[in-house]
C-alpha cells in the first residue's frame, strides 16, 4: 500500500509508472439500467386505453354490411348494355350475401337466415 495525501491505496491500484503525486488507475464499474414503474395514473390510462380497443374492435365486428341499392325500374336502358345496371346490382348483392354469411360466421358461429 502506497499512501498518496491522506489516503492508502493499494499499489495494484497504481499504474506502473506513476509516482506519489499521480492519481491512481481507476476502473468504472457498470451498473445496470434500473427502469421506473409506471405511476397508478398511468396504469389506469393505459388499461382504459386497451378497452376502449377492444370495445372498438367488437363494434366494429359486431357492424352487419348495408344491403345494395336496388336500381330503378328507369335506370335500365333495356338496350343490352355490356355492363348493365342490374348486373351491377347483382354483383353487390352477391357480395352483400357473402358478407352477411362471414358475418354471422365469425360473430354466432353459425349462419342465421334474414
Amino acid at each position: 500500500m502506497r499512501r498518496l495525501g491522506s489516503k492508502s491505496i493499494p499499489t495494484g491500484l497504481l499504474s506502473k509508472n506513476s509516482s506519489s503525486s499521480r492519481l491512481p488507475l481507476v476502473v468504472p464499474i457498470h451498473r445496470s439500467t434500473i427502469k421506473m414503474s409506471k405511476s397508478k395514473e398511468e396504469s389506469i390510462i393505459e388499461e382504459e386505453e386497451k378497452e376502449k380497443e377492444k370495445k372498438k374492435k367488437r363494434d366494429d365486428a359486431s357492424k352487419v354490411p348495408s344491403p345494395p341499392e336496388k336500381p330503378l325500374p328507369g335506370d335500365c336502358c333495356g338496350s343490352g348494355c355490356v355492363r348493365c345496371v342490374w348486373d351491377i346490382y347483382y354483383d353487390e348483392l352477391e357480395a352483400y350475401n357473402s358478407a352477411i354469411e362471414t358475418h354471422n360466421k365469425t360473430n354466432h358461429g353459425e349462419i342465421k337466415e334474414r
